[in-house]
């Protein structure tokens, strides 16, 4: 359950998880080692630290103790560092066109700026490529970290645009999402995006868990024929970089007023 809840986690840190459970299993049979962590035996002296998301995480499912140790020291979701990008030019301080803030800074710099919404992308190539959108500000959600955004103080009616991967963990994200910031709306994930780009989607090894919370009608939708008995009831995948951005533009409409 935990590897189909961190699928987007696990799939930016390909072949280093033998390496990452040493570091956890060290960690729990030496937790003084929390106190240094560029000295754990199991790998380089920077393996740790570089990776510190992946070893939370995973240190949290195995050892809750642990979990809350490591938080602590590291200082857990709220370290996170939001990275924006502003897509509307008219926007823009002295000609920059994106920044990475504090966290504890987004709700100043949205009062600020005052965009008709946030769109959060959930990838790093998708969201470099998003071209100019007037009235936006975007986010690069770097997968489960927008979790942190519950720490940002952010208004619960903000206008909230989001674009995942079309899978079972980028409509867990978005659930996850809407349940700290309710007026989130989807972008470009549904049935029909998906037929439109069928021939790039691949089929996951693991099979079909618990539909999430808080789906509206097309995105139950899209979930149940992500995971279709037709295909032996395994998973399908469409990666966000393999849809265009212009085909999420033209296809969509920002409703800012819902």
């Amino acid at each position: 359950s935990w590897c189909t809840e961190n699928t987007s986690l696990i799939l930016r840190h390909p072949g280093e998880w033998g390496t990452i459970i040493q570091v956890v299993r060290y960690l729990e049979e030496n937790p003084e080692a929390v106190e240094s962590l560029r000295e754990i035996p199991v790998a380089d002296s920077k393996f740790a630290e570089s990776r510190k998301r992946a070893v939370l995480a995973l240190a949290e499912a195995r050892s809750p103790d642990l979990g809350i140790t490591l938080e602590s020291r590291w200082g857990g979701p709220s370290n996170w560092r939001p990275t924006i990008r502003f897509v509307d030019p008219n926007m823009r301080f002295g000609g920059l066109t994106r920044i990475t803030i504090e966290l504890s800074e987004l709700a100043s710099l949205l009062d600020k700026l005052n965009p008709n919404g946030l769109f959060i992308i959930e990838n790093r190539t998708s969201f470099d490529a998003l071209p100019e959108i007037p009235g936006i500000l975007a986010l690069w959600g770097e997968g489960n970290a927008v979790q942190a955004l519950k720490k940002a103080g952010l208004p619960i009616n903000l206008s909230v645009f989001y674009w995942g991967d079309i899978d079972r963990e980028g409509l867990a994200i978005l659930s996850r999402l809407r349940q700290i910031l309710p007026k989130t709306q989807s972008v470009a994930m549904n049935i029909q995006t998906l037929e439109i780009h069928h021939d790039s989607a691949v089929i996951e090894d693991s099979h079909v868990g618990t539909m999430p919370e808080g789906l509206n009608g097309d995105e139950a939708a899209l979930y149940r024929c992500l995971g279709s008995e037709l295909l032996g009831n395994q998973a399908i995948r469409l990666e966000q970089e393999r849809i265009s951005p212009d085909y999420v533009l033209n296809h969509f409409t920002f409703n800012c007023d819902e």
